[in-house]
């Protein structure tokens, strides 16, 4: 609720557009892969005992790409 809130204030002051002119793909994609290395052992310790999300995974991407056919 916080975070949604916060997101509606920058939207709404127009901060967004300030910060946009400093934060670009080269600043995204180096945050976004230093959290996920970060949290890589977290979900290999649970991925053998969560084999069942596989197949709801395989499932959801058979019918995605045939219904983007």
């Amino acid at each position: 609720m916080v975070a949604s809130l916060f997101q509606v204030a920058i939207g709404f002051t127009g901060l967004i557009g300030i910060l946009l002119r400093f934060i670009g793909p080269l600043t995204i994609a180096p945050t976004i892969t230093l959290v996920g290395v970060a949290l890589f052992h977290l979900g290999a310790e649970h991925s053998g005992k969560l084999t069942k999300q596989f197949n709801y995974f395989f499932l959801s991407f058979y019918h995605l790409i045939i219904f983007s056919i």
